[in-house]
C-alpha cells in the first residue's frame, strides 16, 4: 500500500535536492565543480546528493554560494526562519 503523507523529513529532502538540480541545470554546472565548491570529491557529491542529511554544514554553504543562493534562500533550505540580526557590523542568522 503506498503511503498516503510523507514525513517532512522526505519532502524537506526532495525539496533541497530538486532545488540544487534545477539551479545546476540553469547555470550549467558540473558535478565535478559543484562537488569542488564543496571541498569534496565527485564521488562523494555523487553520495551527498543520494543521502542530502549527509552533507555538512561547510559542504552545503560550499555548494549554495556557487549555486548563488541568497542567505533567505538558504534558511528556507535548511527550514530554518530567516531573521538576521547585526552584531558588531556582522550579519548572523539566529535558529
Amino acid at each position: 500500500m503506498p503511503k498516503l503523507r510523507q514525513p517532512p523529513q522526505d519532502l524537506a529532502k526532495r525539496h533541497l535536492l530538486a532545488t540544487i538540480a534545477q539551479r545546476r541545470e540553469f547555470l550549467g554546472l558540473t558535478l565535478e565543480q559543484l562537488a569542488k565548491a564543496a571541498g569534496i570529491t565527485k564521488k562523494t557529491m555523487m553520495r551527498r546528493l543520494r543521502q542530502p542529511e549527509l552533507f555538512t554544514y561547510q559542504e552545503l554553504l560550499g555548494v549554495t554560494s556557487k549555486l548563488g543562493f541568497t542567505a533567505q534562500d538558504v534558511c528556507n533550505l535548511l527550514g530554518v526562519k530567516y531573521e538576521p540580526v547585526v552584531i558588531a557590523g556582522e550579519q548572523y542568522i539566529l535558529k
